[in-house]
């Protein structure tokens, strides 16, 4: 006989986000993980010639592995779909049209693009990982998506941790070494901080165990730190910054949230440009390529990049068909560097599906923003605060790096949040988690604890 008691459906969904969890858990790291990974950057870094660059690339996990892990989240989302709509679901709203305007865009674009196979690949993967994220936002209470949004990248960290560990590659004090665990560097970082903010929140709003979530962010920290990504460091200070200073009374808002976040960006992405010393002390040790008055190759990159954005201004090349081989091949021989993204959301997006796609995207990151401190005030969930934090993260970091853009776990989460802010209402909806609200009762059972 079926336990129809609150105990036993608090059992019943404990179990489910467990399986979840497990799933996402395994399909994210098909899609971006590889377990030779230290080995690879480590080549990367030294490589002199374009042959080496390419005999690198051939040793990454194959292709199959990664739409694996799209079909797998695609699956997962779709059945959530069908099984359970959310209340509200028919409704769509601004944001709502907005989504949907840029995924068909983006979809639209492969009647254009000069790379229609690679293009129809890369869309398929981009809307597997949107199917997922909808399916699961809609499933899944606000708390645990927060606590996956820190156990999932936890995880991978302890991997990689492990994995650096036994190869030898953990070497923090040595000149030039990132860390890496199972992906890029520049991909850990963002993983790290999507780690740390979900772990402040959460402290912000437990009434018991703060001290592990305390914790875990200031782990999460550490090793933003050790990725030695500046983008990632600079985007996170800005955003802490920014948080701080909503908190302040009116009159101090627009003036102290403006210059201290300015200030924070400023000294960490152009340190040198204010004062030598700075900037040098802000190279954190790496030993790449260019300065920081060059934002470390990127303005030379711009530069070729955008003569063949002036080539097709209007529509751009296609979704994801802009970095194919023989424009990559070009730009890596010019560069002197690994180049697979323009290291800007923003311009990879108008290079791939024009400057209508990119005001799209910067408006939903804008609105979404503004709905989440609007939810904030309305309900006092600290999972808000998340929200708003990853999202402006993704805003600032996509200036210098275009990992939100690139199908990722990251991508999977700004997806799954700006969709969870489509409506604003009075009260909090029904599976917002009641113990995240101002301090008051403890995680319901069932619960990833």
């Amino acid at each position: 006989m079926m336990d129809s008691s609150p105990r036993g459906e608090e059992d019943s969904q404990g179990r489910t986000h467990w399986v979840l969890f497990l799933l996402m858990l395994g399909a994210f790291f098909v899609i971006e993980h590889d377990l030779k990974s230290p080995e690879l950057f480590n080549l990367l870094m030294t490589a002199e010639s374009l042959e080496e660059f390419g005999n690198i690339e051939h040793m990454y996990q194959p292709r199959a592995w990664r739409q694996a892990g799209g079909l797998l989240l695609g699956a997962i989302g779709f059945f959530l779909i069908i099984q359970k709509r959310r209340s509200g679901e028919g409704r769509l709203d601004m944001l709502g049209a907005l989504m949907i305007f840029f995924l068909l865009w983006s979809g639209l674009s492969i009647a254009w693009s000069d790379d229609p196979a690679l293009s129809f690949r890369r869309y398929v993967m981009f809307a597997l990982i949107c199917v997922g994220a909808v399916g699961i936002g809609g499933h899944l209470p606000l708390n645990t998506i927060l606590r996956m949004a820190v156990y999932i990248p936890a995880v991978y960290l302890v991997v990689g941790l492990a994995l650096e560990i036994a190869t030898g590659y953990f070497r923090p004090f040595s000149p030039g070494y990132r860390f890496t665990g199972t992906v890029h560097p520049n991909i850990q970082a963002v993983n790290c901080a999507l780690m740390f903010f979900a772990a402040l929140s959460l402290w912000r709003g437990a009434s018991e165990n703060r001290r592990r979530w305390l914790f875990l962010a200031a782990l999460a920290f550490v090793f933003i730190v050790l990725t030695r990504s500046r983008t990632a460091l600079a985007s996170s200070v800005f955003v802490l910054v920014f948080q701080w200073g909503l908190m302040q009374p009116y009159g101090k808002k627009v003036a102290v949230t403006s210059f201290l976040a300015a200030a924070a960006m400023l000294v960490l992405i152009l340190g040198d440009m204010i004062l030598p010393a700075v900037g040098e002390r802000l190279q954190m040790g790496r030993t790449d390529r260019g300065e920081f008055r060059t934002l470390t190759g990127r303005t030379a990159l711009w530069r070729q990049c955008w003569e063949f954005y002036l080539e097709r201004p209007v529509l751009g090349f296609g979704y994801g068909a802009f970095w194919n081989e023989e424009r990559s091949t070009e730009i890596i021989e010019e560069q002197g560097w690994p180049i697979s993204h323009a290291h800007n959301a923003y311009f990879d997006i108008a290079l791939e599906s024009g400057p209508i796609a990119m005001v799209a995207y910067l408006l939903i990151l804008l609105l979404a923003i503004h709905r989440t401190i609007i939810r904030l005030r309305l309900t006092g969930n600290q999972a808000y605060a998340f929200f708003g934090a990853i999202l402006l993260f993704c805003a600032v970091n996509g200036l210098l790096e275009s990992v939100a853009i690139q199908r990722t776990m990251l991508t999977f989460f700004v997806i799954l949040l700006v969709r969870l802010t489509f409506h604003i209402e009075s009260q909090a909806n029904p599976l917002e988690n009641k113990g995240m609200l101002a301090h008051k009762a403890p995680n319901p059972s069932g619960s990833m604890a």
